[in-house]
């Protein structure tokens, strides 16, 4: 596990919004600010999961920009997204900017319709099962966890897990789940896309809401 914190300083807080759509949903408020200070006060944390993006360069010759890309927040690409980060430069404009940049924009694609395509390789998400959550994985942790120095008994160990935290609360050795692993290809030809990665905790997912 790996421990973060957001705070909800940006101009759209769209991975915000995604974690906790019921908090950070309304814009230009106080609340969230606030909300997001106490949660760190008292200490309130939960699981979230990430979404690993991939891209595969054919024309470069070298594996800069093919590792894997990890993050909380959605996939954005084609016309409306390039609107949306260009109108911050336009803030001479004030309130009027977005109105602006998209008058703008479309004019500019009157001359060459912004189309794009994508090749896209997705895996089924899966919330843990018996394959990619094996008992052996969970072991071998454990066992890294609890080679102890013996000195480490007084000071104390940073790095240091107990053995009860590395045992998971549910046993996925008796959840199957038959499309763990698969993948499907999709291709997609549109204007916008956007990939949401929606935290809920009864039910996480990855989809598309937008093509």
């Amino acid at each position: 596990p790996l421990p973060i914190g957001v705070f909800p300083g940006g101009s759209d807080n769209r991975s915000l919004i995604g974690l906790v759509p019921d908090v950070f949903a309304v814009q230009n408020d106080i609340r969230p600010y606030c909300e997001s200070a106490m949660a760190l006060i008292e200490e309130q944390t939960r699981p979230i999961y990430l979404s690993s993006i991939k891209f595969e360069n054919s024309e470069s010759s070298t594996n800069e920009g093919k590792e894997p890309l990890y993050g909380v927040s959605g996939l954005y690409a084609g016309w409306y997204d390039r609107v949306e980060v260009n109108k911050d430069k336009l803030w001479y404009w004030g309130a009027l900017k977005r109105w602006i940049a998209y008058i703008t924009a479309y004019l500019r694609s009157l001359k060459q319709y912004p189309e794009i395509e994508f090749n896209m390789i997705c895996e089924e998400y899966c919330a843990g099962c018996s394959k990619c959550r094996s008992s052996q994985s969970i072991n071998e942790k454990t066992k890294q966890k609890t080679n102890r120095q013996w000195w480490h008994y007084i000071t104390g160990s940073r790095n240091y897990t107990g053995v009860k935290d590395m045992k998971p609360k549910k046993d996925y050795s008796l959840v199957h789940n038959e499309n763990c692993g698969k993948t499907r290809e999709m291709k997609i030809k549109a204007v916008d896309i956007a990939f949401e990665n929606f935290q809920d905790q009864v039910n996480l997912f990855v989809y598309p809401i937008r093509n």
